[in-house]
């Protein structure tokens, strides 16, 4: 493997493979569980993520019965009020959403929301399964492989799909907004193959969409569930997963704006093959919350902090307490898993799926990570 990319400070990157994480400090925090798995609803949640329009803050998932990409899997969602307590969970979309172009899919997944969008717009998308369950065709996913977009009408508290945008692209990441106002939402095609999509339009709904890849790199397979942030020359840096054994994190960049790609490279910065999530802060600080723990296990989830965007020099514990499945279920392992994180009104609010089982969101002070730069 060619030499590591520095991403994180040393003396951290040294922590972390040694197994030392009790030598990272600890971010307080509001834990509030969203839902909680069972036999009589879904045994089953994933891809957890956040919205924030008008001035209340929407969460959604995926939840599914017997675990992850199984037929009947559903996208959720519910809102934080106005006195700080979440509403109870309720179905968005469940397979067939396109009923009469796409009457064959089975599974849905959420796919984000679009941070910065006029209107509340809610992602999801629809497959028929997977290749290796025997749903058909070549590749990764089984085809058709669509994304759509929901829209909420505030003042009558209802949904409207909007229709499909995308035609073989299963999102990892909603869609977020560069400096320039250009439009980025990532995901990979039915072969697994890792892609961005781009839009100039200023509604993320509109179907004007394009759709680059990423290169694969080195290593068997490509890296994946990219998440991204721009730094402050205007690069774009692309954070990836790898599942070809590296346990650590891979970049690409790009310096046209999401348009083309640089061939991903690895990091020092560890990974337990999991996906991360990275953004700013509302004063400019880059974060990136993930699960350095390369053993594998998604124990614990951290954040580290970074003035420039080239260098993680400071990191933080969000959660470590030992967890584990309650309910059998494919591809469950215990951790807090696939973070998804946004500011809302003086606190970062981070959302992630525990053991695959039940859906969390943590309130942090800013404040307080400030304080870690100092």
């Amino acid at each position: 493997m060619e030499a590591r990319y520095p991403l994180l400070a040393p003396h951290l990157a040294e922590l972390l493979y040694e197994g030392r994480f009790a030598k990272l400090p600890r971010v307080g925090g509001e834990v509030c569980r969203l839902f909680t798995a069972s036999r009589k609803s879904f045994d089953y949640s994933h891809h957890a993520s956040l919205g924030v329009c008008a001035g209340q803050l929407y969460a959604f998932w995926s939840n599914g019965r017997d675990g992850e990409d199984l037929p009947g899997q559903v996208q959720c969602w519910c809102l934080r009020t106005q006195e700080g307590s979440w509403t109870a969970p309720q179905i968005l979309a469940e397979a067939p959403v396109n009923p009469q172009v796409y009457p064959e899919t089975t599974t849905v997944i959420n796919g984000g929301t679009a941070i910065g969008a006029p209107f509340l717009t809610s992602f999801y998308s629809e497959y028929r399964g997977r290749v290796a369950d025997g749903a058909g065709g070549e590749g990764k996913w089984s085809l058709p492989l669509v994304t759509g977009v929901h829209l909420r009408d505030p003042q009558h508290g209802y949904w409207r799909h909007l229709g499909v945008l995308l035609e073989d692209l299963l999102l990892n990441e909603g869609p977020r907004r560069t400096a320039n106002g250009r439009w980025l939402m990532t995901g990979e095609d039915h072969r697994g193959r890792t892609r961005v999509a781009y839009s100039d339009a200023e509604d993320p709904a509109d179907p004007s969409w394009r759709v680059v890849g990423v290169p694969k790199g080195e290593g068997p397979c490509f890296k994946n569930e990219p998440s991204w942030f721009q730094r402050p020359d205007g690069k774009l840096a692309l954070f990836l997963r790898d599942d070809g054994g590296s346990r650590c994190l891979w970049l690409s960049e790009s310096a046209d704006e999401g348009e083309t790609w640089s061939v991903p490279r690895p990091t020092n910065f560890p990974d337990a093959t999991a996906k991360c999530h990275v953004g700013q802060l509302n004063d400019g600080t880059y974060y990136c919350i993930s699960n350095p723990n390369p053993s594998g296990e998604r124990i614990p989830l951290t954040i580290a902090l970074s003035s420039d965007g080239m260098v993680f020099d400071r990191m933080a514990i969000l959660r470590d307490e030992p967890t584990a499945p309650r309910l059998p279920g494919r591809f469950k392992a215990p951790g807090y898993q696939y973070p998804h994180s946004l500011q809302y009104l003086g606190k970062l609010y981070v959302i992630y799926s525990r053991n695959k089982e039940d859906v969390e969101v943590l309130s942090i002070d800013v404040q307080e990570l400030v304080s870690l730069l100092r």
